[in-house]
């Protein structure tokens, strides 16, 4: 297990590219429970501009610190792995100076004295797993490529969303629901019907919400 800041910075900044629903998050959780480090999920909606992640000065009318600082103090340690998922929206936003220091906050080769401009204080990132989501690698400016370990999360084929619906969804639904597998089943065929006919996805966020109708 990579525990130490030192075995942190010989890592690239891991980036995990793949459509909703195929996953993402849970590799990411994953890795934070091998670790025995607390997990925490942050939206790219959230780190639009460069003051959304290095704060915004004492001297400014609302200032505040940056959402990363504010994200930490939450959680209140720093034996973290934080996944900064949607990473579109920080792209899509056009501030290349938002995407400067988003990765001087998670690269740690460089964050190991990263400074919230409203706190004014360095802090150690370098102790801190960032992982990085996007839904598709065509969607990464090619300066910020060398950067990352990009690692493709593709689409589930019609038979492994059978299989995991099966195996996660189904039980999950059974117990949020109080129904019993005698109340309410469903056969390969039904949820291979369901699949074509009612989800258009790579992912499985669509199928649980139409599973949840017949639930509900």
């Amino acid at each position: 297990m990579w525990q130490s800041s030192r075995e942190l910075q010989d890592l690239p900044v891991l980036c995990l590219a793949g459509p909703v629903g195929t996953g993402k998050a849970s590799v990411v959780k994953a890795i934070a429970d091998a670790m025995g480090r607390r997990f925490v999920r942050i939206n790219g909606t959230s780190l639009t501009t460069m003051e959304d992640i290095k704060g915004g000065h004492r001297t400014e009318v609302g200032a505040g610190p940056g959402y990363l600082i504010r994200s930490i103090i939450a959680a209140a340690t720093f034996d973290l792995v934080v996944f900064i998922e949607d990473l579109e929206y920080v792209i899509e936003s056009g501030d290349t100076n938002a995407l400067l220091a988003l990765f001087e906050a998670v690269d740690p080769r460089h964050n190991r004295r990263f400074i919230d401009n409203y706190v004014g204080i360095p802090f150690d990132f370098s102790r801190i797993l960032f992982v990085l989501g996007i839904s598709y690698m065509d969607d990464f400016p090619e300066p910020f490529m060398h950067h990352l370990e990009m690692v493709e999360m593709p689409g589930y084929i019609e038979r492994e969303k059978v299989v995991i619906t099966k195996r996660h969804i189904l039980p999950k639904l059974y117990k949020r629901y109080g129904l019993t597998r005698s109340e309410l089943k469903f056969s390969d065929r039904a949820l291979t019907r369901i699949i074509r006919q009612y989800t258009m996805e790579a992912g499985l966020i669509g199928l649980q919400q139409q599973l949840e109708k017949i639930y509900r």
